[in-house]
C-alpha cells in the first residue's frame, strides 16, 4: 500500500484536468456518454446512495454527485482527501461524506445503491479480497461499477513491464526507457484517456503492484456474493 501510494503522490492518475466549471462540465458529458454506452443512464444515479472505494482525487465521484447521487468517498491518501473536500464544497449539488481510510479497514454497517470500485483493486495486496469487500456493500438490486485492467487485455502491458524492469535500475530509467520504446502507445493513451504521459508511465510502469483479474475471477466473486 505504501509503495503504491508513493507512486500516486508523485503522479496522481485521477487528477488530470484543471478544476474549472467548464472542464467539469466537459468531464460530466464524457462520463455520461461512457455510462450510456454501458447501458447505465445517468438517471439511475438520481437520489441514489453511492460508495466510491479508492476515490483518488474525487473528480469522478463529484460527477456522480452532480448526476444526483449522495456520495460516500473512501480514500487512503490524506492529501487526496483534503483536496476532495475542497472540490466537493465548491461544486457538489447533493450530500457527500469523505472518509480517510484504507479500503481493507473501512467498516460501515450500510449498503449502497451503487458501489464504484474503479482502477483500484488490481493495485492492492489482495485483489480478490478487495472485490469481495466492494461487493459486500452493494444492496440487493443495486449495482457495482468495477473498473480494472483485464488479465488478458493487459498481456501486452505486462510484457512491457517485464522489459522495463529488466533493463532499468530505478524509476527514472523506467520513465526514460518507456518514452523511448513505447512512444506510440503512450501518445495514443494520452490522446484518448486525457492523462499526461508521465501519469500513464507512473500508473502503468513505475507502479510496483498490478495484479489484474480475469473475467472468470470476477464472475466467481460476483456469484459468491449473489
Amino acid at each position: 500500500l505504501n509503495e503504491v501510494n508513493k507512486v500516486y503522490k508523485k503522479e496522481n492518475p485521477s487528477a488530470y484536468i484543471k478544476l474549472t466549471k467548464k472542464n467539469i462540465l466537459n468531464l460530466k458529458k464524457s462520463r455520461e456518454k461512457l455510462l450510456l454506452n454501458l447501458k447505465f443512464p445517468k438517471k439511475m444515479f438520481i437520489n441514489s446512495n453511492l460508495l466510491d472505494l479508492g476515490s483518488g482525487s474525487g473528480i469522478y465521484s463529484l460527477i456522480y454527485n452532480l448526476f444526483g447521487s449522495n456520495c460516500t468517498l473512501v480514500e487512503y491518501e490524506k492529501s487526496f482527501v483534503s483536496n476532495s473536500k475542497k472540490l466537493f464544497k465548491k461544486f457538489s449539488k447533493n450530500k457527500f461524506s469523505i472518509i480517510n481510510s484504507d479500503i481493507f479497514k473501512f467498516k460501515k454497517f450500510k449498503k449502497y445503491d451503487i458501489v464504484i470500485f474503479n482502477g483500484v483493486g488490481h493495485h492492492t495486496h489482495d485483489p480478490n479480497k478487495a472485490l469481495n469487500i466492494a461487493c459486500r456493500y452493494v444492496q440487493r438490486g443495486g449495482f457495482i461499477i468495477y473498473g480494472i485492467g483485464n488479465k488478458s487485455g493487459f498481456f501486452q502491458r505486462a510484457i512491457q513491464r517485464l522489459i522495463l524492469f529488466n533493463i532499468s535500475k530505478n524509476d527514472m530509467d523506467i520513465v526514460k526507457y518507456s518514452k523511448l520504446f513505447f512512444k506510440q502507445h503512450l501518445n495514443r493513451a494520452s490522446k484518448f484517456g486525457g492523462r499526461s504521459i508521465n501519469q500513464i508511465i507512473y500508473d502503468t510502469y513505475v507502479n510496483s503492484k498490478i495484479d489484474n483479474h480475469s473475467i472468470k475471477d470476477i464472475l466467481q466473486i460476483f456469484n459468491k456474493n449473489k
